[in-house]
């Protein structure tokens, strides 16, 4: 299996960016990591990281297909994906701040799925906060609130 999905890889490699560029695999008990390194990231990660979600579907059922794969797959390009969650984590701890000193929930609209979930894990993991998602019509909503103090 492996060496077949290495020259999947490989060969996806060469046909995206010319051969420029190396493709790292990562075991992680049943889980794999695929790791693009590339001197052009920007078609390969595409608009918000568009094009790795494509790219991760593309491997995965390649894995599906070839390997009865049904562990989990992680799919990065250039460490996009973890410099952008770790960024992300940032400024929701800074938002967290904010909704604990006015007191008042916030709100979130425009956020990706992955974005979504990073804010709802950021928030439990704190505790002096809930998020929730909702639709709304203008689209998907994620709302921080500050948990009712007890004490007072």
């Amino acid at each position: 299996m492996e060496e077949k999905l290495k020259r999947f890889l490989n060969q996806l490699l060469y046909f995206l960016t010319e051969g420029k560029g190396e493709v790292h695999l990562v075991k992680e008990e049943s889980n794999l990591k695929v790791l693009f390194q590339v001197p052009q990231a920007a078609p390969l990660i595409g608009h918000r990281g568009e094009n790795i979600y494509y790219l991760r579907h593309l491997v995965w059922l390649f894995l599906k297909c070839q390997a009865d794969f049904s562990g989990k797959l992680y799919l990065d390009v250039n460490n996009y994906l973890q410099e952008k969650g770790d960024k992300l984590k940032e400024w929701a701890e800074q938002e967290i701040e904010k909704v604990i000193m006015s007191g008042r929930p916030v709100s979130f609209y425009n956020l990706s799925p992955y974005e979504r979930r990073l804010i709802h894990i950021v928030c439990a993991a704190d505790g002096r906060v809930g998020s929730h998602s909702a639709d709304t019509p203008r689209g998907r909503v994620l709302t921080i609130t500050p948990h009712k103090n007890e004490d007072k």
